[in-house]
């Protein structure tokens, strides 16, 4: 199962504003939403931006739908704990923002070689 690193912006921008590591679960990507593995427990219906390392210039507006808490047995090895799944569902403010998450999707979906 191919994932990749980045963060999630939750909140306003601004002092309080929350960054959660993530993995995103290309298997559970779409050009709608993503299924993430999170380092901190999120709740439904939070605002946040999602950045990914393979195309860091490419901000992700998007709604927190669930959030639950993995099992003990299952977990991503890494040196960060992801103990938490979650879904995010992109929001777009404009027709840029969907292309974006469009060629975002087009540009991970493709097989690697």
């Amino acid at each position: 199962m191919r994932r990749l690193r980045g963060e999630l912006r939750v909140g306003q921008a601004g002092p309080g504003q929350q960054v959660v590591q993530v993995r995103a679960i290309l298997r559970d990507l779409s050009a709608t939403g993503v299924g993430l593995f999170t380092s901190q427990k999120l709740y439904a219906g939070q605002q946040a931006e999602l950045v990914l390392e393979a195309m860091p210039s490419t901000v992700l507006k998007g709604t927190v739908v669930w959030c639950h808490e993995m099992g003990m047995g299952t977990h991503v090895l890494s040196p960060i704990p992801y103990l938490w799944r979650a879904g995010f569902l992109f929001t777009f403010q404009t027709p840029e923002e969907e292309a974006a998450a469009k060629n975002l999707y087009a540009e991970l979906s493709k097989p690697q070689g």
